[in-house]
């Protein structure tokens, strides 16, 4: 998957070292994992972190069996795990760290956050599913708010606009593009199962970011 080729990239250049690559193909291959599991096993020596990228839907059968085999290293991933699959795993997901765009939960320490997960209550009778709802919404308001700033909602006044885009307070983040990029300095949330509940690990802005 691309997303472990990236992640694999970024931490070599963080002098980060992958002792073991193991490939699989789709939902098939992640029904059972079982080689990949004896090779981990084999290592001399366990790793510190297991990096696995999934599609949402793969994302607890893929836990469950590192689990079940007795490997409890932390096991991290990307927003594809921000899956309520995960959570009805239980304990067997303690340790399971994930970056997503933002923690949407009622309790959060960010007030815009609390009131989105409010309005989102109050439209639809139950909290978002996940942090895609706030991203979602977040597209939304920063494509007003360049449509706004250019006067126009053609695609060439979107396009020369957007780049400008400064310290845009968002439910995930403050949204800003720097340098030409198409990637936006924001925040990334890494988030924590345990007890079956998502807990907030982190908030940063990274400080490496290859390019995609």
């Amino acid at each position: 998957m691309e997303g472990a080729k990236y992640f694999a990239q970024s931490f070599a250049e963080q002098d980060g070292i992958v002792v073991l690559t193991a490939d699989y193909s789709g939902t098939a291959g992640a029904a059972d994992l079982s080689a990949q599991i004896a090779a981990l096993q084999a290592l001399s020596a366990p790793p510190d972190l297991l990096f696995i990228a999934a599609l949402p839907d793969d994302v607890a059968p893929i836990v469950s069996q590192f689990r079940n085999a007795g490997i409890a290293q932390p096991i991290a991933g990307g927003d594809s795990y921000d899956t309520d699959s995960l959570l009805e795993l239980g304990v067997l997901a303690d340790d399971v760290y994930y970056t997503t765009h933002a923690l949407l939960v009622a309790d959060s320490p960010d007030a815009a956050v609390r009131q989105f997960v409010a309005d989102y209550q109050a439209a639809y009778g139950h909290p978002p599913e996940n942090a895609f709802a706030g991203l979602g919404y977040d597209t939304v308001m920063l494509l007003a708010d360049t449509i706004r700033r250019a006067g126009s909602a053609t695609r060439a006044a979107i396009l020369a606009t957007l780049p400008t885009t400064s310290d845009l307070n968002g439910v995930t983040g403050s949204i800003s593009y720097e340098g030409g990029s198409h990637i936006p300095r924001k925040t990334v949330t890494v988030v924590r199962v345990a007890g079956g509940e998502r807990q907030l690990a982190a908030e940063f802005i990274p400080s490496h970011v290859p390019p995609p």
